[in-house]
Parts: structure tokens; C-alpha cells; sequence
């Protein structure tokens, strides 16, 4: 039976009952007694504190409210470490009998177990929840076992956790929890249950950003230089622009320093709201706006309606003396920055406006990232599964991966020149191989030039603060040789970077394995869902009414996705994303 990080979400229980009542021979017919492999899941829980609190002399705990998942958030603790506290010793609160499970008529939303737990706190400190794992016993006796608990050595199942509106607890205090287990998921109530209703969430990699204390520091010695600069040269009001201010935290720094008002544009809702949160309980709303508003859209001049009336009031009151950007994913380009650059440059900032970061710099290398053979057993065509049509974020310290080729540079972007930035280009590149091997991968990286003196990187071979991880685009595996020149193409379209083999320059059918880009019948499958995801997003961004069903629909798969014949996972991700 296989066993998911968390444990019943793919539906290993129901398809065990099938398995049991169709597929192997009952004890009454052979005399023998099927073995079931592991016998039983042992589900071990105890309390985390995993919050924010003061940042850089900021009181940031305001965010921690915003730090939700619909069901049980995956997570890896050891990549964490230092970021949580356990509060209580990790005990066995249920166990899930496989060997001698009988199959269940009970519907997959019905609860197979409901039990209470009494948990006894270790250490002061607020409970954001509950973090689980499991033991399996492997055989019928218990003496072969596996842990996918964060000291249990098995990094291909991490952790789970149901989070709860934080309380403060203290060493000694008993804490009840109710566990139930339905066919497809396990829940973890704290008593009295959560009262409070939840209507955004944020995504987690926003936490990350808080806790980048080198990012941090590094766009604070900047922001510090870049404000000194200008009140040398000029005594007027100092008028900053951030767009994606996020939490708030930068606008707060900026204040700090010496800005005289600071206005954030900030797109996203959720994010709008924890940012108003944290400058208004640090005292910082004289100085500080955060708008919910896309910067794209922004304008400092009214427009008028043609009539001698107004047709939409400004944005803001006057063109900002700075720009700070913080809007950079792990291929840099990803979230639209260079087209925020153009708006603000035409309708927001002034022309010698300061631009926080100044410019960015890509590398480039090829890598080997497939997964060639397991315990004696060849696995290269699974590798086939692992494409997708443009990059994706993946940190490269956490993976096994080897350099094959030098890196090279790609892209130098001065973001002074936005006008140039705007135009989609290409660039011949030439990728040293450094040894024998497999390509099926290119990884980026990007250094970002904060101001002359400073910059922050995410490039794998540097200490990086977390916020950002690699981008990797998958290629076609080929086999390369140490002195070959591997010829690619670089492009942008300024929303995204991309990597293809020259095809002029290279004889592809000469050093091709036998694995193929994608599986046919996969892709095909994937085109399908692609189309159907464009056209639902289409919809909903249309239409209003539209996106309100779709978002009651959402919550409804999040709360029950049995209902609705989904797998948990799917449900609460989906539901997570339209509530962000």
C-alpha cells in the first residue's frame, strides 16, 4: 500500500477496502492470511510554534493571523529548522490497522475514528497548531519501521500541518485535541474548535520573505543610502513609490529612514490587507498608504471625461522621487517587472527618479536533474513526466542535481532603460561541458544590483536568504561530452526567460537518449487541462457572478472535497489559491 505525507489523502484506504474485497484471495478460501504491507500507521502529533514576531524592530505578528491552508499544509522541517519550536513531546494520538482493517461500507466523507488527545505542553510559547507524521511497521511484528517524521531519515515524505488561530500555552498545561479520520484525510480540531472565519490566505512564501534576514538587511542599507542621497541634493517632501510592498515592511523601513510618505501598490487583496495591518499597529499610517491596486493600472494626473468633468481621480497626488521594487520571482521577470518599470516611468515617478534595485544580471548552466536508477533499477523514462511548458522554481539545495556545464551570462537588464527592457530579444549562448554525462535541464539564476555597493543572489552556488529558489526548464536528455560547446538560445518575451537547444548548431538525433521530452499521452492529457484551466480563469475574470460561484465552490471543495469525489490534496490547493 502506499502511504502519502499525509497518509490517507491518496485514497490508499479506499483502494486497500477494494483491493480486499476483489482483487486477493480471502483467508477462508486459501487457508493463508493475505499479507498487507505496512501492517499499521502509527500517526504521531505534538504542538509548533511557528510564527512571526519583531522584525527589524517591527512588530510583525500581526501577519501570523493571515498563516492558513484549508486542510494540512505539507512541509519539510528539517529545511526549516530554526524557523519553529516544538511545544510539546511528539506522541502517537491514532493508529490505522492495514492488516486487519475490514473493508469499510462507510462513505468517504464518514468518520472512521473520532478521538480525543490530551497533549502536555513542554514549553512557553503560541500554539499555531498541530504538526503530524507517521510511523509504519512494515511487517506483522513491528520490527521493520519507516518514520516520516523530520529526524526519520526518508526525504521523499515531509510532514503535515493543520493550523489553528495561535493561543498562548504554557509548560505543563494540558492541551485537548480531537482527531478524526475520515477515508481520505486526517483532521486535528483544538477544543473549543477554531471560532474564527477565515476569508484570504497567503501564501507561505511571503513568511519566507520575512525571515530573509539577508535580503532584508541588504534592501535596508539600500533603501538607507538611496533616502541619504536624496536629501542631500534636494529639501523638498521625499515621496517613495513600492510596488509590491507586501507586508509592509520595507514601506516601514523606508519611513524609518527618513521618507516623507511612502505609497505601496499592491495587486493582491490578501496581501493589501495584512500590509495596512502591520504599518497601522506600528504607528506608521501618517507616513504610509498601501492601495490595492495593480501599478500598471495607476496614475498621478486625473482623467477627464471629455465633458469638463473627471473621469477617474489619480492614484496618487504627484510622481514619486523613488521607485522600489520588490516584485521578483526565481526566473526575475516572472511577475511582470519590467512592464511595472514602464507605467511608472510614463504616468508615476519622475524622470531621475531613483530605481531600487538599479539592474539585474541572469546566469546560466546546464545540469543533470534526472533520476537514473534506484535500488539497482533503471527509472530514466520516469523523467519524462517532469516537464512543463516554461520553468518552474525548484531549490536546487534540496534536490540531487549535477553541474554539467559552466555557468554563463545570459541577460543583463538595466532597469534605467525600460524602454529597451520592453522589447522581447534573443541571444546566441554557448554552454562549456565540464564533463561526461546527461543534460535535461537548464537552471537560472539572477543577481540582483540593489545600488553600486549592494547586491543579493540566488544563484545555487551562494549562502541565499530563502526567498527565492532556483528556475529550471526542462529540455530533452542529452548525452554531452567535457570540451563540447553546447549551443542554446536565450529569450525573453519580457514576462519570462527561456532556454532551447540551436538545432542549426547541433545534430540532435547524434546525442539524444532514448528519453523523450514528454510522454504523448500525457501531454496530450496536459493540453486538455491547460486549455480548461485558460478558459476557466477567463471566465472568471470577466465575470463577477461568475467568480463568486466559483470561489463558493472553491471553499465548499476545500471544507469537503469528499463530496465532491476529489482527492484532498487537489481540493484544499485549489481552494488555497482562489483565496489568495
Amino acid at each position: 500500500v502506499s502511504v502519502g505525507t499525509n497518509v490517507a489523502g491518496n485514497r490508499m484506504l479506499m483502494a486497500l477496502d477494494y483491493a480486499k474485497r476483489y482483487l486477493v484471495r480471502a483467508e477462508e478460501d486459501t487457508g493463508v492470511v493475505p499479507r498487507v504491507l505496512p501492517a499499521r500507521v502509527h500517526v504521531v502529533a505534538c504542538l509548533i510554534e511557528w510564527r512571526i514576531d519583531t522584525i527589524a524592530g517591527f512588530d510583525m505578528s500581526f501577519c501570523n493571523k493571515y498563516r492558513w491552508y484549508p486542510g494540512h499544509e505539507q512541509v519539510q522541517l528539517k529545511d526549516i529548522d530554526g524557523e519553529y519550536r516544538l511545544l510539546s513531546k511528539p506522541r502517537r494520538v491514532i493508529t490505522i490497522e492495514l492488516q486487519g482493517r475490514k473493508p469499510s461500507d462507510l462513505g468517504p466523507g464518514d468518520l472512521e475514528a473520532d478521538e480525543m488527545a490530551s497533549i502536555e505542553v513542554t514549553a512557553n510559547g503560541f500554539a499555531s497548531g498541530v504538526v503530524w507524521w507517521f510511523d509504519l511497521e512494515l511487517d506483522q511484528e513491528g520490527s521493520i519501521t519507516l518514520s516520516s517524521g523530520p529526524d526519520g531519515g526518508c526525504s521523499s515524505w515531509g510532514q503535515s500541518i493543520n493550523w489553528w488561530n495561535e493561543f498562548e500555552v504554557k509548560s505543563t498545561d494540558i492541551v485537548k485535541v480531537r482527531v478524526q479520520q475520515e477515508a481520505q484525510q486526517l483532521l486535528f480540531t483544538s477544543v473549543p474548535p477554531q471560532s474564527r472565519p477565515k476569508h484570504l490566505t497567503i501564501p507561505k512564501y511571503q513568511f519566507a520573505m520575512l525571515r530573509d534576514s539577508h535580503r532584508l538587511q541588504a534592501y535596508e542599507q539600500a533603501i538607507k543610502d538611496a533616502v541619504a542621497f536624496k536629501k542631500d541634493f534636494s529639501s523638498d517632501e521625499l515621496f517613495i513609490l513600492d510596488i509590491g510592498p507586501n507586508s509592509g515592511l520595507l514601506p516601514m523601513l523606508a519611513a524609518r529612514h527618513g521618507a516623507d510618505k511612502v505609497v505601496g501598490s499592491e495587486a493582491n487583496r490578501a496581501l493589501t490587507d495584512m500590509g495596512e495591518e502591520c504599518v497601522v499597529m506600528n504607528g506608521q499610517m501618517h507616513k504610509i498608504l498601501i492601495l490595492n491596486k495593480d501599478a500598471r493600472h495607476m496614475d498621478s494626473q486625473d482623467k477627464p471625461d471629455g465633458r469638463g468633468g473627471i473621469y477617474e481621480v489619480k492614484d496618487i497626488e504627484r510622481r514619486a522621487d523613488m521607485l522600489v521594487l520588490e516584485g521578483f520571482d526565481s526566473g526575475l521577470i516572472g511577475e511582470g517587472v519590467f512592464h511595472f518599470i514602464a507605467n511608472a516611468f510614463h504616468k508615476l515617478v519622475h524622470e531621475d527618479a531613483t530605481v531600487l534595485p538599479m539592474s539585474a544580471t541572469v546566469y546560466a548552466m546546464g545540469i543533470d536533474l534526472s533520476v537514473r536508477e534506484a535500488q539497482g533499477f533503471k527509472t530514466t523514462q520516469l523523467n519524462r513526466y517532469r516537464w512543463r511548458p516554461d520553468y518552474e522554481g525548484l531549490d536546487l539545495s534540496t534536490n540531487r542535481w549535477q553541474a554539467v556545464t559552466e555557468p554563463v551570462e545570459v541577460f543583463m537588464f538595466d532597469f534605467y532603460e525600460w524602454q529597451a527592457n520592453l522589447k522581447p530579444s534573443e541571444k546566441q549562448l554557448q554552454l562549456p561541458v565540464t564533463q561526461d554525462g546527461f543534460l535535461n535541464a537548464i537552471a537560472f539564476w539572477f543577481e540582483l544590483q540593489l545600488d553600486e555597493q549592494t547586491m543579493i543572489t540566488n544563484s545555487p552556488f551562494a549562502e541565499t536568504g530563502g526567498t527565492w529558489s532556483q528556475a529550471v526548464q526542462y529540455c530533452e536528455e542529452l548525452r554531452v561530452r567535457k570540451g563540447d560547446l553546447l549551443p542554446v538560445v536565450a529569450m525573453h518575451n519580457t514576462y519570462s526567460i527561456s532556454f532551447k537547444l540551436d538545432d542549426t548548431q547541433i545534430d540532435r538525433a547524434a546525442v539524444a537518449t532514448r528519453v523523450p521530452l514528454w510522454d504523448p499521452a500525457w501531454h496530450v492529457q496536459f493540453q486538455h487541462m491547460e486549455k480548461i484551466n485558460s478558459d476557466f480563469l477567463r471566465t472568471i475574470a470577466q465575470n463577477p457572478l461568475e467568480y463568486r460561484q466559483a470561489a463558493e465552490a472553491a471553499v465548499a471543495m476545500g471544507a469537503r472535497p469528499m463530496d465532491v469525489g476529489l482527492e484532498c490534496d487537489v481540493a484544499q490547493s485549489f481552494c488555497s489559491r482562489m483565496m489568495g
